[in-house]
C-alpha cells in the first residue's frame, strides 16, 4: 500500500507495496488524530472503504484492553493404534502457533497435542476447542475489567 498526495488529497494505492521498518515509526493513528495530522482522503480511497477501517474497528470492541493477534493452526489427523492385532482408529488434534518464525514452525516440539478421541471426529473436537478458546478470552476480558475498575 502506498500513500500518495495529489491536490491536497491522500490516496491509498493497493497495487503497490512499500516496506517500512517498524523502528522508523514514531506515532500511531491515535497520536496522529490528536495532533490533527490525519490526511484528507481522496474520493477513490473513500470509495474503497479504507478510512472506515482506520483506526482498527476492533479497538472499540477491546474497550481499552491491549489487542493482540495470534494466528494458530489447529489441525487433525486420523491415526490407528495397533493393540492386540486390532485396528483402533482414533482422531488426534494438534496446534501450531503461526506467529513463530518459519524456521521454528517445522520443528516437532512446536506442534502441540491438544486432544484425541475414538468417538469424536476432528470437527467435533474443533467445536470443543473453539468453545474453550472463547471462554478463556472471555475470562481474560473479565479479569482485565475487574483489575482496572476497583470497588
Amino acid at each position: 500500500m502506498i500513500l500518495t498526495a495529489t491536490q491536497g488529497l491522500s490516496t491509498i494505492q493497493d497495487d503497490k507495496v512499500t516496506l517500512i521498518q517498524a523502528a522508523s515509526l514514531q506515532k500511531n493513528i491515535l497520536d496522529l488524530e490528536d495532533e490533527g495530522l490525519i490526511p484528507e482522503w481522496s474520493p477513490e480511497t473513500v470509495a474503497k472503504g479504507h478510512p472506515s477501517r482506520i483506526p482498527n474497528p476492533d479497538r472499540a470492541l477491546a474497550d481499552g484492553i491491549p489487542l493482540y493477534t495470534s494466528f494458530i493452526d489447529v489441525f487433525g489427523d486420523d491415526v490407528s493404534g495397533n493393540r492386540s492385532k486390532s485396528w483402533n482408529k482414533h482422531w488426534n488434534v494438534y496446534m501450531n502457533h503461526r506467529n513463530l518464525p518459519r524456521k521454528l514452525l517445522h520443528q516437532q516440539y512446536n506442534t502441540h497435542f491438544i486432544s484425541t478421541s475414538t468417538h469424536a471426529s476432528v470437527p467435533e473436537q474443533f467445536q470443543g476447542i473453539k468453545k474453550k478458546i472463547e471462554s478463556v478470552i472471555y475470562l481474560l476480558f473479565l479479569s482485565h475489567h475487574l483489575y482496572n475498575y476497583p470497588d
